[in-house]
């Protein structure tokens, strides 16, 4: 036998037990992964003079300064000059032209001539004397005549050697080949996502630095460049001449933030957030707290501001409370 009723059940509300767990203390970086597009320019270089024979010495300085040898040919040094222009032709008494001026201003600065004559552009025979005693100096001996081939031309002075293209027991090298290379200039530094569908994202007014190896350099986080004093730091780190090289940007300063499950904020229809933690003045009961983010990954939220590390915070609101939307 079959029995029916027509009576309506009364609707049972089933509540989960409530999860309630402490916040978690966290640093958030916003650490990025990036590449850095580098634009140089190239070093300059030293070129050889018109010589001949084999180098004999070879200078280790990591700069070439006025007047201190470079190398050594066939025993006899060739020294750095930096000036307008290059020697180009051998000088000897009698002679005239700008480049018997330069060869005074070489001897005053090298201290074989006290003054510089009131003819500077005539090569007189106390002129000559002052050239034997420079060449002497050198291990070119007795001879009053300049040689061009005794002085190095720089473009400027001190000049930073990065390479140098000379060796001992190996020929002169031909006369205009590069001899020395200075270091490239690191001109541009332009930040950029490795993923073009990830740009790069920096929360409005926070600083960030641009982090490679163990140097941390400002940049412009407008137009995403390196300023000058990080172009050189950062040059410092890179293959001179590199393309590119990758780095990471982070806030200058961590976030102390507080995590929670992602379960624990909630939202109202105006877009407001909050959270429900144990209410000490009420046994049984939560109220909602105001929070800002910080961002989330792996169902973990990130509370910036308006939760308090020792408050208990409801990890499953919506099961367990009839009224769990923020107010």
């Amino acid at each position: 036998m079959r029995l029916y009723s027509d009576d309506e059940l009364n609707a049972v509300s089933v509540r989960a037990d409530p999860m309630v767990v402490l916040p978690t203390t966290r640093e958030v970086r916003d650490l990025q992964r990036l590449n850095v597009v580098l634009t140089w320019e190239e070093g300059a270089v030293v070129r050889a003079p018109g010589w001949s024979g084999m180098v004999t010495a070879v200078s280790g300085d990591p700069e070439m300064e006025e007047g201190r040898p470079v190398l050594a040919i066939d025993g006899i040094d060739r020294i750095a000059r930096a000036s307008a222009e290059p020697f180009y032709r051998a000088l000897a008494s009698g002679d005239r032209g700008a480049d018997v001026g330069r060869l005074h201003e070489l001897l005053l600065a090298t201290g074989f001539i006290d003054a510089m004559p009131a003819d500077s552009e005539f090569l007189s025979f106390g002129t000559s004397l002052a050239v034997e005693q420079f060449n002497a100096s050198l291990g070119l001996m007795d001879s009053r005549v300049f040689d061009p081939g005794t002085v190095i031309w720089l473009p400027f002075a001190p000049f930073p050697v990065e390479t140098m293209e000379v060796e001992v027991g190996a020929p002169a090298p031909a006369p205009g080949s590069v001899i020395a290379t200075g270091p490239a200039t690191l001109l541009s530094a332009v930040l950029q996502a490795q993923n073009p569908a990830e740009p790069i994202s920096l929360e409005p007014g926070v600083p960030y630095v641009l982090v490679k190896g163990q140097a941390r350099l400002a940049f412009d986080a407008e137009m995403l460049t390196l300023p000058g004093e990080g172009l050189a730091a950062l040059a410092a780190l890179v293959e001179p001449l590199a393309e590119q090289t990758d780095a990471v940007i982070e806030r200058e300063t961590p976030l102390e933030v507080l995590a929670v499950p992602s379960t624990a904020i909630v939202a109202n229809g105006d877009g407001d957030l909050c959270a429900w933690v144990v209410d000490a003045s009420d046994d049984a009961g939560y109220r909602p707290v105001d929070v800002t983010l910080a961002g989330s990954q792996a169902g973990v939220t990130n509370v910036a501001t308006g939760l308090g590390a020792e408050e208990e915070v409801l990890a499953n609101p919506s099961a367990v409370l009839e009224e769990w939307v923020c107010p």
